[in-house]
């Protein structure tokens, strides 16, 4: 039978398993999101991916809609878009997240390979996709993206894209050629995506001591 010693000891175990959880704590984190969504992609690596939540969001510290807008989120999804990706992903059996970090991978993995399906229509079959190229992309949407990357170098972007549209991105749009354009949003992956400190991980992707 069960001596009153081994319950005392039994219970103390309990209390233990109660109180250290780290047994069953995700290890699932920014670098994990920005990982699977690379994964989903035939052209970016991580990096890339973590550059676009630097610019788009300070990699989560502006998140929420600014202005009154309805974009949100580290990748500053429109809420329409937003909706659509997240029933296309269940439609093709990825069902909802309740980790908020796994919830954005499942939505942005399933818009950055539509971002690069498109750009193989808009560059052609054989172009070499840049990270600059898919965010265009994703920043201006698939009109506009369109219509910026397929204009010469030299156009004035006043002659591309709406005047609504400039004004609320002026630090990228306003007053530049297409190809300053180009080059300015390089610069801000280049300097976003050395921000983030990728850690190297063990097998079961947990941090390495």
């Amino acid at each position: 039978g069960v001596t009153q010693k081994n319950l005392v000891k039994l219970l103390k175990i309990l209390k233990k398993l109660n109180t250290e959880r780290n047994y069953v704590v995700d290890p699932y984190d920014k670098q994990s999101m920005y990982e699977q969504i690379a994964d989903s992609s035939e052209h970016l690596n991580p990096e890339d991916i973590a550059a676009f939540a630097g610019v788009e969001s300070e990699f989560g510290k502006y998140a929420e809609p600014l202005n009154g807008g309805s974009a949100r989120g580290e990748f500053q999804i429109m809420q329409n878009t937003l909706k659509y990706l997240s029933k296309r992903a269940e439609d093709n059996g990825k069902p909802r997240e309740a980790n908020p970090l796994r919830e954005q991978a499942r939505v942005m993995s399933e818009l950055i390979p539509q971002h690069e399906k498109e750009l193989s229509v808009t560059l052609g079959p054989d172009a070499d996709i840049s990270a600059t190229d898919v965010y265009v992309k994703h920043n201006l949407g698939g009109g506009m993206g369109k219509k910026l990357l397929r204009a010469k170098d030299a156009a004035e972007v006043a002659d591309i894209l709406p005047e609504n549209v400039i004004e609320q991105n002026p630090s990228i749009y306003e007053g530049k050629t297409k190809s300053q354009v180009m080059k300015e949003i390089q610069k801000r992956l280049d300097k976003k995506g050395k921000e983030f400190k990728f850690e190297k991980r063990g097998p079961l992707d947990f941090l390495e001591e």
